[in-house]
C-alpha cells in the first residue's frame, strides 16, 4: 500500500496502472511467459538482501531492459535466472521449468566481465563455445562469419589478449549470440561501444526477436536506450519499482524522457512513498515484434542441424532449433564435444605459454636429479681432528703415507690406522693435544677428533698376547678414543661409523701381517639379504617414496586454474554453456592425467639412467605412482572449490601435503608413529609408498598382500576428494 501522501505513484494508480505485486498469478496455458519470477529473495554471506521480495515477468519473444544502478541486485537476478545461483526463497520459471533444467543450447549470457581466456585467438574461443554449445564446424564458421561482421571484430586470428577493451567486450557479446539461443541475457551489453554500433546492436535484437521469437533481457546504464525495449523494469535494492513499456511510462509520468522517470522512482522510494510497490502486467505477455501462437509450450532448444521442426532464415545464416530434448545418441555426443572442448583449451594454453609447460612437465625430472645427485651419497672430506700421542708429528697424515707399515706390531701400529681410511674420507687436522682439539671443534675448524693413546703400538702387542692378563692401563692405552660434535646427527654417526668399519679393516690387515686368521677379529654375529642389499644407501630407501611424494605435489596446482577461471567469469559462463563437474573431471583425467604421466615417464628414465633398478614389474610401479598422482589432481580440485583466491588454495594444499610428506615414512619409518597416529597410515601416501618399496626392492607384485591395500587407497582418495568437490560446490552455489 502507498502512504497518504500524494505522489505520481497514486495518479498511478487512478490510471489503473498498477496491480499489487503480492497478486496470485494465474498464468494461461496459450501464453506461457519467458521468465516468471515470484517473492525472490536472495542473500549473501554478509546478510544483506540483494534481491528483496522481487517479482518480474518477461514476455516471450520480447525485449526486457531492466534498469537499475551498479549494487542493486541485477547480476545475481540474472545469474539467479539461468541457474548459476540459487534463491533463498522465492520462484523463477524460464519457460515453465526451473532454472538450469533447460538445455544449455536455450540461454545465451553476456556477463558484466568480458570472461575470455586471453591466450586464445578470436576464432578459438567461439570454437571452443562453439563446441560447448554442440555446433558443428560448419555452423560455427558461419556464425563466425556472420557475427566478425556485424560486431566489426577485427581479424579472428587475433589473440584477445592483444584485444581493446572495447573490442573484448564485442567479442563476449559474440559469445552470447553465437549459437542463437532462445533466451538472451544481456547484462551491460554496449557499454564502451562506439555509438553507431550500439545502434546496430539493438536493431539486430530487436530483428532476431521478430524473426526468431528470442526472448531478450538487458540490463544497461543507459536509460535512454532501454527505450527501445518493449518492457522496461526499474530496480532499486533488489526491488523492482516499475515494469511496463517505455511509452506507457512516459505517458504516465508525463515526462518525454526515461531518465526522468527513473529518477522521480528512486526520489519517492528514498522518501518511503513506495513502501509497497505495485505494477501492472497488462499487455505485457504479448511481444510487441510478433503475435505469438497458441499453446506456446517452450521446453528448450537444441542447436542440432538436421533435426529443427522449422528453420528461419536471418542474415542470410540458417538457425535450426530442435524444442525438444536430445536423444541418447545426442546427448552422449555432446558430452563428448564438451569434454574434447576441454582438452582443446588445455592444449592451446599449453602451446600459447611453452615455458609454463615446460616448467610442468619437467620440473619433477629436475627434482628426481637434484636427488639423486644429493641424497643418499657418502659425504666426503670431513674435517676431522687427529690427535697422535705416539706420532706427535707435525704433519701427521702425510708422515704416515710415506711411513712403513709393514710387519706385526711395528712401533708404527697408529701410522696402519690411519692408513686404513681412504684419502678423501676425511680431511685430517693434526693436533698435539686432546685441548688443543678440542678448542679446534669448538671453533667450528672440525666437527670431532680421534685420540691415539702413547705407547699404542706396544700396548696393542700387549693385549693380543696376554688376552684375560692384560691389564686395565695396557686396555686403555690400547683404546682409541674419539669426541664428536653430534649437533649434525647425520653427519657424527657417518663419522662413527666409518671409524668403525675402517678400525675393522685394520685390525685384520695386522692380524694378516701376524701370520692369524682375519676372522678371529671379525664381530661374530653375520647378516645375510634375503632383499635388497646389505650395502645399499639411504638413497635406495627413499628413492620411491620422494618420486611418489613429488608427483602428488605438482598437480594440485589445478586449484590455481579453476580459482582463475572463476575468479576471471570464465568458469560461470562454461557452466551456462552446459560445462558440468563430470565434464571437468573427466578432462583433468585425461589433459593433466598425461600431464602427470608425462612426469612420470621422465622421472622413470632418470632413474633408469642413474642406475636404479625396479625388482618388480615396472608397469605396476608406474601405475601406482600415477595413481599417488591422480590424488594429487583431486586434492587440487578440491582446493580449487572451497576457496576463492590463490593464496588460500596454497596454504590449504601445504596443509594438506606437509603432514602427508612427514608421515608417509620416507625419511623415517612409519612404524615410529605413536599408536594414536597411526591412522595415518591410511593417507594416501604412506601405503602406498610402502607398496611402491616392495614392488621396487623386493620384487612383489600387485596381488602380494602387503602391496595390493597400497593400490587401493589412492582410488578410495581419488573418489572421496571427488565427492567432497561436488558437495563443497553445491554448498557455495546456494
Amino acid at each position: 500500500m502507498l502512504n497518504n501522501a500524494i505522489s505520481p505513484l497514486q495518479e498511478v494508480k487512478k490510471m489503473d496502472y498498477i496491480v499489487n505485486l503480492r497478486q496470485v498469478y494465474s498464468d494461461s496455458e496459450s501464453n506461457v511467459p519467458a521468465i516468471i519470477v515470484r517473492n525472490a529473495k536472495k542473500s549473501y554471506r554478509n546478510g544483506e538482501p540483494v534481491l528483496n521480495n522481487l517479482n518480474m515477468r518477461v514476455a516471450t519473444g520480447s525485449i526486457y531492459g531492466l534498469l537499475g544502478a551498479s549494487g542493486c541486485g541485477k547480476t545475481t537476478l540474472l545469474s539467479t535466472i539461468c541457474g548459476l545461483r540459487h534463491l533463498d526463497s522465492g520462484t523463477i520459471k524460464v519457460f515453465g521449468h526451473q532454472p538450469g533444467t533447460l538445455n544449455s543450447e536455450t540461454i545465451g549470457m553476456m556477463p558484466q566481465d568480458v570472461a575470455l581466456y586471453t591466450v586464445f585467438t578470436i576464432e578459438e574461443i567461439l570454437h571452443y563455445f562453439g563446441r560447448l554449445y554442440s555446433m558443428t564446424s560448419v555452423e560455427v564458421n558461419a556464425r563466425i562469419e556472420f557475427l566478425t561482421t556485424f560486431l566489426e571484430l577485427p581479424e579472428p586470428k587475433k589473440l584477445i589478449k592483444n584485444l581493446s577493451g572495447g573490442q573484448q567486450r564485442r567479442t563476449s557479446l559474440a559469445i552470447a549470440m553465437l549459437h542463437s539461443p532462445k533466451l538472451l541475457l544481456l547484462d551491460e551489453p554496449t557499454v564502451g561501444l562506439d555509438p553507431l554500433l550500439r545502434v546496430r546492436i539493438w536493431h539486430h535484437l530487436q530483428e532476431i526477436c521478430y524473426k526468431q521469437n528470442t526472448t531478450i533481457l538487458v540490463t544497461t546504464h543507459y536509460i535512454n536506450e532501454a527505450s527501445q525495449s518493449s518492457t522496461v523494469g526499474i530496480m532499486r535494492s533488489g526491488r523492482l519499482l516499475a515494469e511496463n513499456s517505455p511509452q506507457t511510462l512516459l505517458q504516465i509520468f508525463d515526462t518525454p524522457f526515461l531518465e526522468k522517470v527513473f529518477l522521480k522512482l528512486c526520489a519517492d522510494d528514498d522518501k518511503g512513498l513506495v513502501s509497497n510497490p505495485q505494477i501492472n502486467y497488462d499487455n505485457l505477455n504479448k511481444s510487441p515484434f510478433i503475435e505469438q501462437e497458441d499453446n506456446l509450450d517452450v521446453t528448450g532448444v537444441s542447436y542440432k542441424s538436421g533435426t529443427a521442426e522449422s528453420v528461419v532464415k536471418t542474415d542470410g545464416i540458417a538457425s535450426p532449433y530442435n524444442l525438444h530434448h536430445p536423444g541418447r545418441s545426442a546427448c552422449i555426443s555432446n558430452h563428448v564435444n564438451k569434454v574434447m572442448a576441454l582438452i582443446m583449451k588445455t592444449f592451446i594454453f599449453l602451446i600459447r605459454t611453452p615455458w609454463f609447460g615446460l616448467v610442468v612437465v619437467l620440473l619433477p625430472p629436475i627434482q628426481i636429479i637434484i636427488f639423486l645427485l644429493i641424497v643418499g651419497h657418502d659425504p666426503k672430506n670431513i674435517d676431522l681432528g687427529i690427535v697422535n700421542g705416539e706420532l706427535p708429528h707435525e704433519n701427521l697424515v702425510k708422515f704416515c703415507q710415506t711411513a712403513s707399515t709393514t710387519g706385526c706390531f711395528s712401533t708404527d701400529v697408529s701410522c696402519r690406522f690411519i692408513n686404513a681410511f681412504p684419502p678423501d674420507e676425511f680431511r685430517w687436522i693434526t693436533y698435539q693435544s686432546d685441548e688443543e682439539a678440542l678448542k679446534g671443534v669448538q671453533r667450528g675448524d672440525a666437527w670431532g677428533f680421534l685420540s691415539i693413546p702413547s705407547n699404542y703400538s706396544q700396548n696393542m702387542l700387549e693385549r693380543s698376547l696376554l688376552k684375560q692378563f692384560v691389564t686395565n692401563s695396557t686396555l686403555e692405552g690400547s683404546t682409541i678414543t674419539g669426541r664428536l660434535d653430534v649437533s649434525f646427527n647425520i653427519k657424527s654417526d657417518f663419522i662413527k661409523f666409518k671409524a668403525y668399519k675402517y678400525f675393522q679393516t685394520f685390525l685384520k690387515d695386522l692380524a694378516v701381517s701376524c701370520d692369524s686368521n682375519p676372522e678371529l677379529v671379525d664381530i661374530p654375529l653375520k647378516f645375510s639379504a634375503i632383499y635388497g642389499l646389505l650395502d645399499s644407501t639411504y638413497l635406495q630407501y627413499m628413492q620411491p617414496g620422494y618420486f611418489a611424494l613429488t608427483i602428488i605435489l605438482l598437480p594440485t596446482s589445478v586449484a590455481l586454474k579453476f580459482i582463475k577461471d572463476r575468479k576471471d567469469g570464465t568458469l560461470e559462463r562454461c557452466a551456462l554453456a552446459g560445462l558440468g563437474y563430470s565434464h571437468m573431471l573427466i578432462e583433468l583425467l585425461i589433459s593433466d592425467g598425461a600431464i602427470v604421466l608425462a612426469q612420470i615417464l621422465l622421472s622413470y628414465g632418470i632413474m633408469v639412467i642413474s642406475g636404479i633398478t625396479i625388482e618388480g614389474v615396472v608397469w605396476q610401479f608406474l601405475l601406482l605412482v600415477f595413481l599417488v598422482g591422480l590424488v594429487g589432481l583431486s586434492i587440487g580440485f578440491m582446493a580449487g572449490q572451497a576457496v576463492d583466491e590463490e593464496a588460500q588454495a596454497m596454504f590449504l594444499i601445504l596443509a594438506c601435503y606437509l603432514p602427508l610428506m612427514v608421515t608417509s615414512g620416507v625419511s623415517w619409518p612409519s612404524e615410529s608413529l605413536p599408536k594414536f597416529a597411526r591412522f595415518y597410515n591410511w593417507s594416501p601416501t604412506t601405503m602406498p609408498i610402502h607398496s611402491l618399496r616392495s614392488i621396487a626392492t623386493r620384487g612383489w607384485g600387485i596381488l602380494h598382500r602387503k602391496v595390493f591395500p597400497g593400490f587401493l587407497i589412492p582410488i578410495f582418495w581419488i573418489i572421496g576428494l571427488c565427492i567432497v568437490s561436488i558437495i563443497i560446490r553445491r554448498i557455495r552455489n546456494k
